[in-house]
């Protein structure tokens, strides 16, 4: 009786293990067809990087001649790490609270542009 047990058990975890294996399969040709799909969309994107390689397309959309003029001049503009440094036409002085240092802080949403995006935008 209890190699009878042990053998049903055995069975029904070979058969669970083979299900798991095919959804194993099922879920890697799924990850593999969602990662040619994200690289191709990424080719299609409007951004800084997609435009960066080509001269014509720089020139076109900023009116720089080129994609290291366009940096100097955004390192110039210094925009900071992650846009910190930044004021957009919207921001208002009510906005801005002080934290318990006397550091001003301002209340607003995070952006979801890189500021090298966000200056290539402004430009183009």
């Amino acid at each position: 009786m209890l190699r009878a047990w042990t053998e049903e058990k055995l069975s029904t975890a070979l058969s669970k293990n083979e299900k798991l294996q095919e959804e194993v399969c099922q879920l890697e040709e799924r990850i593999t067809d969602l990662e040619h799909k994200h690289t191709k969309l990424e080719e299609r994107l409007f951004c800084l990087q997609t435009i960066a390689k080509n001269y014509s397309l720089v020139t076109f959309y900023t009116g720089s001649p080129n994609y290291k003029t366009m940096m100097v001049l955004y390192e110039f503009l210094d925009p900071g790490a992650s846009g910190e440094n930044i004021k957009f036409w919207s921001s208002e002085r009510e906005d801005i609270q002080k934290d318990t240092n006397g550091k001003e802080v301002k209340q607003e949403r995070p952006r979801s542009l890189k500021p090298e995006d966000a200056f290539f935008l402004t430009l183009s």
